[in-house]
């Protein structure tokens, strides 16, 4: 979830950071999804004091390491082209779902064919946080 106003947390003060999570939990309650336990918080701001009041609320803040830039409407040669030079194994890649952006569906035509070729795993960002914690678990019981 990316909260529920769209407004960066670390422009506002810890008690309407914890309102808009709260208030996005809810929604999402509604909406009939009672297990969200993500936060990317609005525009990847985010400091401890955002990852204490998330874990409050039984969330776990994650971030993207490759950011398409795909909101900005650059066209699908330029998505494509930064995501592919840019993307290794175990980058999570920031795209948009909406409306507003045109080229996102036309760049990963491209790219997820292309990252499958180089034997890359598309994975969602909870198999790949479940995977990281099942190999930290193997480290340290051994």
């Amino acid at each position: 979830m990316l909260g529920y106003q769209y407004v960066s947390y670390l422009e506002q003060d810890a008690a309407n950071v914890q309102r808009d999570i709260i208030k996005a939990k809810e929604a999402f309650q509604k909406l009939g999804y009672e297990d969200v336990y993500l936060l990317r918080p609005p525009n990847g701001h985010f400091n401890e004091e955002v990852i204490k009041l998330a874990e409050q609320q039984g969330l776990k803040v994650i971030h993207w390491s490759i950011n398409s830039n795909d909101w900005k409407n650059p066209g699908t040669e330029k998505i494509t082209k930064l995501v592919l030079d840019e993307t290794k194994k175990g980058d999570i890649l920031l795209f948009h779902a909406s409306d507003t952006v045109k080229y996102t569906t036309t760049a990963l035509e491209q790219i997820i064919p292309n990252l499958k070729d180089r034997k890359l795993n598309l994975t969602t960002v909870s198999e790949l946080i479940s995977q990281a914690k099942v190999k930290d678990e193997q480290l340290t019981t051994n």
